[in-house]
C-alpha cells in the first residue's frame, strides 16, 4: 500500500501508483457509533455493512473502481447541471436524519436532489454502463429513496438512472409501510455491531459475487 506522505515525484511516473490512488477514492469513513448508520448500509446486505464497519472497508482494485469512480464523476455533472437550471428552487447532497427511538438508532443520509416547485419532489440519481433500454431500479435504489421520502414527508420522487444512451426516469410514490422494514434493518445491523455479531447471510448472487468479503463470509455457517 502507498502512502501519500512518503510519495516521490518519480512513484507518480508509475502508473500502479495512480491506479491505487483512484482505487481508494471509494472508500470511505463510516461512522464508529453502533447507533448510528448510513441509509446505504441499511439498504446493502448487512453482513457486507458489518464487515466494512468491523473489519474495515476493502479498497477495490482498479477495473472495479474506475465504474465507481466514473459513475460518481458523471453523478455530480447531473447534480450541478440541475441546480444551475433550477437555482434556488433545488438543493443538492441534502442531509436526512431519521431516529429509530425503539432500537435507540439513528440512520443517516443524503438526498441527491430536493425541488420545490409547485410541489416538492425528491430525486436520486443513479449511474449506469447498461442499455438504456435495460436500465431498472434495484430494490436497494427504491428502498432509498423510500427513505428519504418517507423521512423528508414528501409524497413525491424518482430515481433518475444515466446511462450512455439516454437518461430514463422512474417515478416512486411515498410509502410508509417500506420505511418500517428500513428500520427494522437498521436496528438489526445496529444490534449486531454493539454485539460485534455478523448479522445473517442475505443471498444476493450478484453482489455476493463481486462481494470483497465473500470468502470471509462464505467460510462461516450462517
Amino acid at each position: 500500500m502507498h502512502s501519500g506522505a512518503r510519495l516521490r515525484v518519480d512513484d507518480l511516473l508509475a502508473g500502479s501508483v495512480w491506479e491505487w490512488i483512484v482505487a481508494s477514492s471509494i472508500a470511505f469513513d463510516s461512522p464508529s457509533e453502533p447507533n448510528v448508520v448510513w441509509i446505504t448500509e441499511v439498504v446493502d446486505c448487512l453482513r457486507k455493512s458489518f464487515y466494512a464497519r468491523t473489519r474495515g472497508r476493502e479498497v477495490a482494485g482498479f477495473s472495479e473502481a474506475m465504474p465507481i469512480v466514473s459513475g460518481a464523476s458523471l453523478h455530480r455533472v447531473v447534480e450541478e447541471a440541475v441546480q444551475r437550471f433550477l437555482g434556488d428552487r433545488v438543493s443538492v447532497e441534502v442531509p436526512v436524519e431519521h431516529y429509530v427511538p425503539e432500537a435507540d438508532v439513528t440512520i443517516r443520509g443524503r438526498a441527491d436532489v430536493v425541488v420545490e416547485l409547485d410541489r416538492r419532489a425528491v430525486f436520486e440519481i443513479k449511474t449506469t454502463t447498461r442499455n438504456g433500454n435495460d436500465a431498472r431500479p434495484l430494490p436497494q435504489h427504491i428502498m432509498q429513496l423510500q427513505f428519504y421520502l418517507n423521512a423528508l414527508k414528501v409524497d413525491t420522487g424518482a430515481i433518475v438512472f444515466v446511462t450512455p444512451e439516454r437518461i430514463r426516469v422512474f417515478p416512486v410514490a411515498r410509502d410508509p409501510k417500506v420505511m418500517e422494514s428500513i428500520e427494522h434493518r437498521a436496528a438489526v445491523l445496529s444490534y449486531c455491531l454493539r454485539k460485534q455479531k455478523a448479522p445473517k447471510r442475505e443471498v444476493r448472487p450478484y453482489y455476493c459475487n463481486a462481494c470483497p468479503y465473500r470468502f470471509t463470509c462464505l467460510g462461516t455457517r450462517v
